[in-house]
């Protein structure tokens, strides 16, 4: 018993010494181990919104721009170049890019590392009125080959005279023939002053808003003394026909001359209207009843078109 009870213990003790054995190495490891690996770390590199990770054992951000050969010249850096580096940091980097400024037409080609337009723009010295346009808008991320448009926007109140037409007043003067006109006052332009907000865009007017109008000056109108007077030279008898021609109070005629006046009355109804000749027609011999051709305007206020042709009493008047 004595013997198996010795053997046990042996056995225990070199069980023990295994133990201590691994616990000692144990001990070392996780010192020094952790203080060979600690200089490599994991960072994330954010360019323009595009992210990737690498592994690198730089101690600052100027080492790992050299490890990964990029190039910090122009280039913005947040955090700075001698920041330090540790695992799981994000640096952000911007490298200059080719952008096209279109400042009010003119036309630039500029390098920037900004981050948007509104960056780029000010750190170019672009001074922005309140109503200038930006394309595409302020908060737009750069990119390589982009194109910045502005747009330079100015509303002016603007004042300037504009005529005012005069009109004509017609007065019956029953002593001269009908068609006769005499002028007895001539007319002259009034005059107003017109207020104006004016939009430009480059330079070139788009819009035009009237804000106020006042005459300054009455136009005075013109006026003129229509004949009334009717005397009958001859008449005549016959059909009226119509046709589509000049959409007047007009007529075509086989004989009267052109700039005639003639009555022409419905034998009808009664209705009458005075045209001017200032066609020929209708021809006689193909209809020898027609002794006018009406403009369709003015047989409509005699009949509908569709009654065809009608009994009419044609006089010419006196004109002088």
């Amino acid at each position: 018993m004595m013997l198996k009870k010795f053997g046990f213990l042996k056995f225990k003790w070199q069980y023990l010494a295994v133990l201590m054995i691994g616990l000692a190495a144990g001990i070392y490891i996780s010192f020094h181990w952790p203080a060979q690996s600690a200089s490599a770390k994991l960072v994330t590199l954010n360019s323009r919104g595009l992210k990737f990770r690498v592994v690198t054992q730089s101690s600052d951000v100027a080492g790992l721009f050299s490890e990964q050969a990029i190039s910090l010249q122009d280039t913005a850096v947040e955090p700075g170049d001698g920041a330090k580096l540790y695992s799981g940091m994000t640096i952000t980097y911007r490298m200059p890019v080719k952008v096209t400024l279109v400042d009010g037409g003119r036309e630039s080609a500029l390098a920037s590392n900004s981050r948007t337009v509104e960056e780029f723009l000010k750190a170019a010295g672009v001074n922005l009125a309140p109503k200038d346009e930006i394309f595409p808008e302020s908060s737009s991320e750069l990119y390589e080959g982009m194109t910045v448009e502005i747009v330079r926007v100015e509303e002016v109140e603007e004042t300037r005279a504009e005529p005012v037409a005069y009109t004509t007043k017609y007065q019956d003067d029953p002593e001269s023939f009908y068609g006769a006109e005499t002028q007895v006052s001539k007319g002259a332009d009034g005059e107003r002053e017109v207020k104006y907000l004016v939009r430009y865009k480059n330079g070139l007017e788009v819009s035009r808003k009237k804000l106020s109008s006042q005459v300054t000056r009455e136009p005075v109108s013109r006026v003129i003394r229509q004949g009334r007077k009717i005397v009958v030279e001859s008449q005549e008898q016959g059909r009226a026909s119509w046709y589509a021609y000049r959409g007047c109070l007009c007529a075509a005629h086989p004989y009267f001359p052109k700039g005639s006046l003639l009555r022409v009355t419905d034998s009808l109804s009664g209705k009458s209207i005075i045209v001017t000749v200032n066609d020929w027609g209708p021809n006689q011999q193909t209809h020898p009843g027609r002794i006018i051709d009406l403009d369709s305007v003015a047989y409509k206020q005699l009949a509908s078109l569709g009654t065809g042709t009608l009994e009419v009493k044609v006089e010419k008047l006196k004109t002088e």
